[in-house]
């Protein structure tokens, strides 16, 4: 009898465990970005690797997954890890731009074509960190002069310093 008693003990505590173990899947376009569970109301941190990932997580209930890759918008969300299962996530680009301008004081805006978007930046001397896919074009404007467009590259993570740009004052 005792070795049945002890027999259910085991059993129920090998349930209990399987119970708070979670298995999540983890896809982010582009790969590599680093993977952090961080407990909801805790201090319980989980490193789980660089992205693509499977893992059982030795652990169950709200947490934030914290997705971190270079060139790329932080991510963050509240999951259940218990219903977490198979994530798949499109990182978000980030771009910087530095633009100056002679005369200085112009008004700096990015066009955002993929999306229709225009960011008015500031005036130059300004740099502007921007989010998105793009393609981006960049319009400084002053008045009596004429506005010069450029083409921004969209490497994620590159900064993009333009030479001063020089403004011809229109009608010349």
């Amino acid at each position: 009898m005792k070795h049945k008693t002890t027999f259910f003990i085991l059993l129920s505590l090998v349930a209990l465990v399987q119970a708070c173990a979670s298995t999540i899947s983890i896809n982010t376009a582009p790969q590599g970005a680093e993977a952090i569970l961080t407990e909801s109301g805790g201090d319980k941190v989980i490193n789980l690797g660089l992205t693509p990932l499977k893992t059982t997580v030795k652990a169950s209930g709200q947490y934030i997954l914290s997705l971190d890759k270079t060139g790329f918008s932080p991510y963050r969300k509240n999951i259940d890890l218990g219903k977490a299962g198979e994530l798949n996530i499109e990182l978000v680009p980030v771009y910087e731009i530095s633009i100056d301008t002679q005369p200085s004081g112009a008004n700096a805006s990015i066009e955002d074509k993929g999306s229709a978007y225009v960011y008015n930046i500031g005036k130059t001397p300004v740099t502007y960190s921007i989010e998105g896919k793009g393609p981006f074009v960049l319009s400084v404007r002053m008045q009596g002069y004429e506005t010069e467009t450029a083409q921004l590259d969209t490497t994620p993570g590159k900064k993009q310093v333009l030479k001063t740009v020089t403004l011809k004052p229109s009608g010349q």
